[in-house]
């Protein structure tokens, strides 16, 4: 049964969004992702391959590609709530496609542990992403 479920999950096509080619989203979610990876004040080597891997995933770009929407990111003062919000409105409907884009998130929040930054910009892209889901539920903090 959970193996049927993970498989569901899965199963969306490779990429999360609906229109890879715009360069508006690319930028967004490079923001986005560095945003994340900035929320600790320190940006490690592993951190930067899944940045490079998930934005090449995603829009089928080159590592040099991605490497300058990574430089463009680490200048950009760039609101994260626009981010989102800008991610979001691309991001295909399929809630089995968004959790997988929250995965990828998750995955990049926690490549060296976690700490109240990072869970806190976690708990606004749940929100942002999945709005129908009551702010209560997202932001239990018991573990």
């Amino acid at each position: 049964m959970f193996e049927s479920l993970k498989a569901w999950l899965h199963a969306d096509p490779p990429h999360s969004f609906k229109d890879t080619k715009d360069a508006k989203l690319h930028v967004a979610l490079a923001s986005l992702l560095f945003h994340l990876m900035d929320a600790d004040h320190r940006r490690t080597a592993k951190e930067k391959q899944l940045f490079t891997k998930i934005l090449c995933d995603e829009f089928d770009l080159t590592e040099l590609q991605t490497d300058q929407l990574y430089e463009r990111a680490k200048t950009l003062k760039s609101d994260l709530s626009t981010d989102l919000e800008t991610v979001t409105h691309f991001l295909k409907e399929s809630p089995s496609t968004r959790m997988v884009f929250m995965e990828k998130l998750n995955h990049l929040g926690t490549l060296d542990g976690v700490n109240s930054a990072e869970l806190s910009l976690f708990y606004e892209a749940m929100s942002t992403i999945f709005p129908d889901i009551p702010p209560s539920i997202i932001h239990q903090e018991k573990f």
